[in-house]
């Protein structure tokens, strides 16, 4: 992971950050968690974006739905690695 770059949770519904994350997997941790406790309602307007320092725009990674099977293929994926590197930085 470069120091200018990281991973970032919005909820578009209502412009709420939800945390900084440096690594991709450490914001798909609080999407599953998300997932288990309230279901796929409650990522349907998750945005998981990837941010670069300096004036570049965010790169939009997954959103809604496509972010919820993202998040449950990389945790079959980690799971069978072993371990889940939570990765998470700062959060709002």
């Amino acid at each position: 992971m470069h120091l200018d770059q990281w991973y970032e949770l919005w909820d578009a519904a209502n412009a709420s950050h939800i945390g900084m994350f440096d690594t991709r997997e450490g914001a798909l941790v609080v999407v599953r968690h998300s997932l288990a406790e309230f279901g796929q309602e409650s990522i349907r307007s998750l945005v998981l974006t990837l941010e670069a320092g300096g004036d570049a725009d965010p790169h939009v990674i997954a959103a809604g739905l496509n972010l919820a099977t993202l998040a449950q293929g990389d945790g079959a994926v980690m799971a069978g690695a072993g371990g889940q590197g939570a990765g998470d930085r700062r959060t709002a």
